[in-house]
């Protein structure tokens, strides 16, 4: 009876790694009538031009969130987001942070944690785009 026991328990705790489910996808469906187009590195970017705007606004999506964090490191994708905001970038041979860099550029900027995404955003003139843009590329090469 002990020896169905053990093999019955095997085969329970064998199924249980075998059929790991699939992961999901986690591609951001967009349906827009601006521009979209990906890179060739996997990069989506999507241009949503507003004609009477008087501000920009630049989302950067990261397709990972706090379903990823490892069992016993729950918040780390949170920390990661604090910590890449933080992280420190050289501007004409000036160490300086993404955070200072977006204080100079845009108007406001956040970041938030979701189950499955990491979203940076940031609100600035027009004229700030390209420096807003920078920082985001800085922030995405971090590291």
């Amino acid at each position: 009876m002990s020896r169905w026991w053990g093999a019955a328990v095997a085969v329970v705790l064998g199924c249980g790694t075998l059929l790991k489910p699939p992961d999901p996808d986690r591609r951001l469906p967009v349906q827009t009538t601006g521009t979209t187009f990906d890179s060739d590195r996997g990069y989506r970017f999507v241009v949503l031009p507003e004609e009477n705007a008087n501000v920009i606004r630049v989302d950067v999506r990261y397709p990972v969130g706090a379903i990823d964090d490892p069992v016993g490191k729950e918040g780390l994708a949170h920390l990661v987001e604090h910590l890449l905001v933080g992280v420190e970038v050289t501007r004409d041979g000036v160490k300086t942070s993404i955070e200072a860099e977006l204080g100079r550029a845009a108007l406001s900027f956040n970041a938030g944690t979701t189950a499955d995404y990491t979203v940076y955003e940031a609100l600035a003139l027009p004229p700030a785009l390209e420096d807003v843009m920078r920082v985001e590329a800085e922030r995405l090469t971090a590291g």
